[in-house]
């Protein structure tokens, strides 16, 4: 059945490379995923290293108070002082008061509107100070380098923790051409790097930390990272993003990266000349199916259903690529089972179909169909699970899927939730439209919204300073 739009010659001058043996793909994705999580902390922290003799690169902690040396850097570290002064909001000088202030403070500390030191508060879990912020925003996709953005703008010195995903899911797009602005469209990866570039530029600090605790009960919140760093802040964005769900089908788990990936983009050109399985309807699976035209010998989609979910242009460009013969549709048909070896990746998958759809719940049925096909990649596009785990037991009303029941609504607060200085932003709070121009709109939103909850609270601090003197 024809998905719609026009015909599109296919794609001419791609010669199919002879098949590289699966151990060795293997090594070349771990060296691949090797060098993009190191870039992906290089990136942001690129100044504060420094090569010595013997290659040996050393670096300052990030991310924790320092004692003694210059600038309370240390005396063990090696890194130019120089160097980290350029990068704001990672350096702090005393003022004499025992506040640690940061540069932009220190331009403008006379001027009692913008001048908004950062206390350092003392350490209740260990012996260390932990450093406190007036404001940290949880992620790097487009919401929280958005909120970052506004908010560092705001004066708010905004810590900003990238996560499991660096970037979001945008950094796996090779292409995007609705954002506003770039009529020539250009790359995910690009789109954040530019927006990292004009958040640290404003001032906001950008590090590596995966959230895993966020006490809601506490004033200032308590943050806390996988890796043991805790920080204070006063106001907290949850913009964390989402992560692709996988099926949980037989065999998945163990060839997890040795043929089977969420990831396209990512994981693609390493099965070259393969036949390629797709698993989805909506944009996702469009989008990476017609991505993988460019490696594969033939990309087939396998959606449960008759009707795709994706967007109509997704179909079209999709349908243009089924009439070149270089993508097949499985309409009604499901993945039961992986088979293959991490030594020698996938072999082949089971499926089944069924016409009226939904196969696996209809197995023992007449008209279910069961069959082994010859894939050697299988990617997965079924959506996606929010990253809220670590809100769990801070108050925030989450809904049965684990997204932010945020505020919404006419006027301010649309972003806040049920515990007043935390706000959601993005694909955490946005399971419907899941566009980056609508989690930009909702990061400022966010930003602007904790901007106001900052500016009240001490007035509301002295409140209830007020109310508990009255209860003595």
């Amino acid at each position: 059945m024809p998905l719609g739009g026009h015909v599109e010659q296919a794609d001419a001058g791609a010669g199919v490379q002879p098949r590289v043996p699966v151990r060795e793909r293997r090594q070349r994705v771990d060296g691949v995923v090797l060098l993009a999580e190191v870039a992906a902390v290089l990136q942001i922290r690129c100044r504060h290293l420094r090569t010595l003799q013997g290659g040996v690169v050393h670096r300052r902690p990030v991310g924790r108070s320092h004692v003694g040396g210059v600038d309370g850097l240390g005396e063990q570290s090696l890194v130019p002082v120089g160097l980290l002064r350029k990068v704001s909001g990672h350096i702090r000088r005393n003022d004499g008061s025992g506040l640690n202030v940061s540069p932009a403070a220190v331009r403008d500390r006379d001027d009692s509107a913008t001048y908004k030191p950062n206390r350092t508060q003392p350490g209740a879990m260990t012996d260390e100070a932990i450093d406190h912020r007036r404001l940290i925003v949880a992620g790097t996709g487009i919401a929280g380098l958005t909120a970052a953005i506004y908010a560092a703008r705001s004066n708010n010195d905004p810590l900003v923790l990238e996560g499991d995903e660096p970037g979001g899911q945008l950094t796996l797009t090779s292409e995007v051409e609705n954002y506003p602005g770039f009529p020539e469209g250009l790359s995910g990866p690009d789109l954040i790097n530019k927006m990292k570039e004009q958040a640290s530029q404003f001032g906001s600090d950008l590090e590596h930390g995966i959230v895993t605790s966020v006490e809601g009960d506490k004033r200032p919140f308590r943050v806390e990272l996988r890796d043991g760093t805790v920080y204070t802040c006063d106001a907290f964005i949850a913009a964390s993003g989402a992560s692709a769900r996988t099926l949980g089908v037989p065999g998945e788990d163990e060839l997890m990266g040795y043929g089977v990936s969420t990831c396209a983009t990512c994981d693609g050109a390493f099965f070259r000349g393969e036949d390629m399985l797709v698993v989805g309807g909506g944009d996702a699976a469009m989008e990476e199916a017609h991505f993988l035209t460019k490696f594969a010998d033939t990309v087939y989609i396998a959606h449960r259903r008759e009707e795709f979910r994706a967007e109509d242009y997704w179909i079209d460009k999709v349908q243009r690529k089924v009439e070149a013969g270089d993508i097949e549709i499985m309409r009604n048909t499901e993945l039961l089972e992986l088979h293959g070896s991490p030594e020698e990746g996938v072999d082949h998958v089971t499926l089944a179909e069924n016409e009226e759809g939904y196969p696996s719940e209809k197995l023992d049925d007449e008209g279910t169909e069961t069959f082994d096909f010859d894939v050697g990649a299988v990617f997965m596009a079924i959506g996606h699970t929010p990253n809220t785990d670590y809100l769990e037991d801070t108050g925030v009303e989450l809904d049965e899927t684990g997204y932010i029941v945020a505020k919404g609504g006419k006027g301010g607060d649309q972003t806040a939730t049920d515990v007043e200085g935390i706000f959601g932003a993005g694909d955490v709070v946005d399971y419907h439209y899941q566009q980056a121009v609508t989690a930009a709109g909702m990061g400022c939103k966010a930003a602007i919204d904790a901007d106001e909850y900052l500016e009240d609270l001490p007035a509301v601090e002295a409140e209830s300073e007020a109310a508990a003197e009255a209860d003595d």
